[in-house]
């Protein structure tokens, strides 16, 4: 957005002339605001035209077309679509002043270029009765913006908007009066009185006006020292924007809005994350129910029940907040499938003998559904910049359901409950930031998990198994996950 912005400063400078605007009348949103609306398109037009453009207003156009087609453009549906193909300028710039429930006056401005019925650019601001320069220098900024993305207009246009206005501002040539009729008597004489003169308004009063006023923002050519708030003032950047970066600000001497798109911190933002991945380690659990049947009847039961290997795709949703432009924090929410692979088998005796006499299992494998929840913390090791490395830790909790097995109708098996798995979570990754609101992520994490059922876990609630079982594989009692995704921050 910077290279955008000092090329549009370059293409709309004097290197390739001025460029004729056309600005209607600010549109108030009440009667309320009509005088402040007036203020500020004066100190719009003030502005444009002190950055060497030629602005075409309300009054000049209106030689050209009705008063009625420009009259409250902002709400009208043919303005200034209809207006700019009839004047010589391929640019308009249209603002509503608007006044919010809460007392906020907020700027909407709508940048508009010729042929194209819908606006090219739309800018908010909240517009305090004292910014008026402020405001006036940001849509200058985002004009010039414009201007530079698509190019300059040709000199017979330039030149044609001149004469227009100076056309309109040549007074028409006065219709001779008749002479005076003779009076037919000496009309009788009349106390004279010396007019009382109007009172004149200083023409320099509107430039000088304390609310027009605004101190210097910084091109970056040394160091800021007048303190933060007044430095943003009427600009859209936010006092919590900036928090742990204030010392960096400062230093860049860079203007505020710039400095957003250079260093990019996150400070003050709600964050949301979407995000995708591999995991890969204890994403799959394992049961073995066995039954033991005496003279055809069932006298025990038994099972094991722990973590398996696996792998599979996962995906997560973060929502968070930046308190400081160095760390976020955040909650993430986490599914991911994994196989539940079940075996079971009857072991069947006779009192007499009190042996073994008939073995039998089977194996199934479903699909499950594991979610995971995890309070985090990021810190980020460089905190300005469009590259950000950070390191991530927290804890997880994973939590998996029962095993939905329909009993056999000779016995009855003990089944595994539903339950979760503790855990710590770090690991690290890289941001790269493609603006202030918005970023995207590459990250790798190792989660240990803890915890009963991070193991086998054996119930022997009917009574002791005195059956040789065979030992489950063993597994790492840990997951390694790689994600990425997107980083919106509002």
């Amino acid at each position: 957005m910077q290279i955008l912005t000092i090329l549009g400063l370059a293409w709309s400078g004097a290197a390739f002339g001025a460029e004729p605007l056309f600005v209607p009348s600010f549109t108030p949103n009440t009667p309320d605001e009509a005088a402040l609306a007036r203020q500020l398109e004066q100190a719009v037009v003030a502005q444009l035209q002190k950055d060497g453009h030629i602005v075409i207003d309300a009054g000049v156009a209106s030689t050209v077309v009705p008063p009625s087609a420009i009259d409250r453009c902002a709400v009208l549906p043919t303005c200034p679509s209809e207006v700019l193909p009839q004047l010589p300028a391929r640019f308009s710039v249209v603002a509503r002043i608007d006044r919010l429930s809460d007392g906020t006056i907020l700027g909407h401005v709508e940048y508009y270029q010729t042929a194209r019925k819908e606006a090219i650019r739309i800018t908010d601001a909240s517009v305090a009765r004292d910014e008026g320069q402020p405001f006036a220098e940001e849509v200058a900024r985002t004009t010039a913006e414009v201007i530079g993305e698509t190019g300059p207009s040709t000199d017979a246009m330039r030149d044609a908007a001149r004469k227009l206005i100076a056309d309109a501002k040549t007074p028409a040539p006065a219709a001779p009066s008749p002479a005076p009729e003779a009076p037919s008597e000496a009309p009788p004489d009349l106390p004279t009185e010396t007019p009382t003169p109007e009172p004149t308004e200083d023409p320099k009063t509107e430039e000088t006006k304390p609310e027009m006023m605004a101190g210097p923002r910084g091109d970056g050519s040394e160091p800021h020292t007048l303190p933060i708030d007044e430095l943003i003032a009427g600009t859209s950047v936010k006092r919590r924007y900036l928090i742990g970066a204030e010392r960096h600000f400062k230093k860049s001497g860079l203007d505020p809005r710039d400095y957003m798109y250079v260093a990019t911190p996150h400070a003050g933002r709600v964050t949301i994350e979407v995000r995708a991945g591999f995991g890969s380690g204890d994403i799959n659990r394992q049961a073995r129910l066995r039954a033991e049947v005496t003279d055809a009847e069932q006298t025990n039961a038994w099972y094991r029940e722990g973590p398996a290997a696996g792998q599979s795709f996962r995906g997560e949703l973060v929502v968070g907040y930046a308190p400081a432009t160095f760390i976020d924090i955040g909650v993430l929410f986490g599914l991911q499938y994994g196989e539940r692979i079940v075996t079971n088998g009857v072991y069947t005796t006779f009192a007499e003998s009190d042996q073994v006499e008939q073995r039998s299992s089977r194996a199934d494998e479903t699909l499950s559904l594991n979610v995971y929840l995890q309070p985090r913390l990021r810190v980020f090791l460089v905190p300005f910049g469009p590259a950000k490395p950070f390191l991530v830790g927290g804890v997880e909790v994973r939590f998996f359901d029962g095993y939905p097995i329909a009993q056999p109708e000779e016995v009855t098996y003990l089944l595994p409950e539903s339950g979760f798995v503790p855990g710590g979570v770090f690991g690290g990754g890289m941001m790269i930031d493609a603006g202030p609101i918005v970023g995207l992520f590459a990250e790798a994490t190792y989660t240990r998990h803890f915890g009963l059922r991070s193991a086998p876990f054996e119930d022997t609630s009917v009574g002791p198994w005195d059956y040789t079982e065979s030992p489950f594989n063993a597994t790492d009692s840990a997951t390694i996950a790689i994600n990425g995704g997107v980083q919106f921050r509002l």
